[in-house]
């Protein structure tokens, strides 16, 4: 019974391991199952889709479109990457030395606020009597990608004039690359962002995302062979494997909400509804659920 000494020991011998980070560790698992999600379903249309062998056709078809395919790997191995590594220079501005990352402007009334600060051009920027070449923190990190994203564009043109060694021939090989640079982009941002503010309680996430990223590296360089060849069985009836993929996706629905709720409620004790501190406690339903008295909640960080 809650308050009694045996659960007061045993939610005392627990409270170190209760008190990890598991939030971070469930959107992990989250995305490891969106990720067998989206093998089962490729791996469906492998073995149902007739692949196009012949070299020479698909050159002709796509001689036109080779700056199409230069521009979607740039625009996912630069474009996406920066939305998500641009956040990094707000984190550190906040937790880095204020005097270094910001100014603070006194206005007419006296009251004094924090602006980003400005950082000289090196070399130029120390030259008397020129003010002007200065950028805030953000303004570097968008002048450092946009070099970043042009010395790639120069190296693209080069390729296609005349191939480079480091640019692999083979579309697999292609794909591997793409996905590594991607996949150690975002894992080093993402240290760095955390970095500043490390805690022993950030094992459990960044160093779990490291060992994740270990291990898809392995899989991704050693596993893929080019000379596997598999047995494609073109379906022509695909109305009927739509409908028997929804009834089972329907059931395995059905199954894992009841599965995850019980085992939910059955580690934790929830207080009943009526006698729940809504102070303390944010509720996503019922009438005082937090979006519904408190609305500026819903455009909190987090809840983006």
């Amino acid at each position: 019974m809650p308050g009694s000494p045996e659960f007061i020991s045993v939610t005392s011998a627990w409270a170190k391991w209760q008190g990890q980070n598991w939030h971070s560790f469930l959107e992990q698992s989250y995305g490891f199952v969106n990720g067998i999600a989206i093998a089962v379903a490729i791996g469906f249309l492998v073995t149902r889709i007739k692949i196009h062998t012949d070299q020479e056709e698909m050159d002709s078809v796509n001689s036109g479109k080779r700056w199409l395919r230069a521009f979607s790997a740039l625009a996912i191995m630069l474009g996406l990457t920066y939305f998500n590594v641009v956040k990094n220079v707000q984190v550190w501005s906040e937790n880095l030395n204020p005097k270094v990352w910001h100014n603070l402007i006194t206005s007419a009334d006296g009251t004094t606020h924090a602006v980003p600060a400005l950082w000289d051009l090196p070399y130029l920027g120390r030259v008397p009597g020129i003010d002007f070449l200065q950028l805030t923190p953000e303004g570097w990190f968008n002048l450092t990608w946009f070099l970043l994203v042009a010395a790639c564009i120069l190296i693209v043109i080069r390729h296609y004039r005349s191939p480079l060694e480091i640019i692999p021939q083979s579309p697999m090989a292609k794909g591997q690359l793409i996905f590594l640079i991607i996949l150690w982009i975002m894992t080093v941002a993402n240290f760095e962002r955390e970095l500043i503010g490390w805690h022993p309680n950030r094992l459990l996430t960044e160093w779990v995302i490291l060992v994740n990223v270990l291990i898809a590296t392995v899989l991704i360089v050693l596993l893929p062979k080019n000379s596997e060849t598999f047995e494609i069985q073109e379906e022509q009836n695909y109305p009927a494997i739509y409908r028997k993929v929804w009834s089972k996706s329907l059931m395995v629905l059905a199954f894992s909400a009841v599965l995850f709720m019980t085992t939910n409620r059955f580690i934790y004790s929830y207080p009943e509804y009526n006698k729940l501190d809504l102070k303390t406690y944010r509720t996503r339903f019922g009438p005082k659920a937090t979006w519904k008295v408190n609305p500026t909640f819903k455009k909190g960080e987090h809840s983006q």
